[in-house]
């Protein structure tokens, strides 16, 4: 599976506990559920650096290691640059 693919199932929230909301388990394979959730651990807030997982958006269309951000990241850089 090409890590696009997975992060387009992290995007898309199809994935919960590992099992594909579009099927049953026996649908998935046992070396996505893996690759998943290494590559879960390692989206990383693009503005704190943090790989810690609490509350990961996608707020553009930005891909890759810009793609994700913390809620309160992104609300404190914006609340600071409207002052600049």
């Amino acid at each position: 599976m090409a890590i696009s693919s997975v992060y387009l199932l992290i995007d898309n929230e199809r994935s919960i506990g590992g099992i594909a909301s579009h099927g049953s388990p026996t649908d998935t394979d046992p070396n996505e559920i893996d690759l998943e959730a290494s590559l879960a651990d390692q989206i990383q807030c693009r503005i704190c650096l943090e790989t810690d997982g609490r509350d990961f958006i996608a707020p553009c269309k930005c891909k890759g290691t810009s793609k994700y951000v913390h809620r309160e990241c992104l609300d404190h850089w914006r609340a600071v640059k409207m002052y600049l």
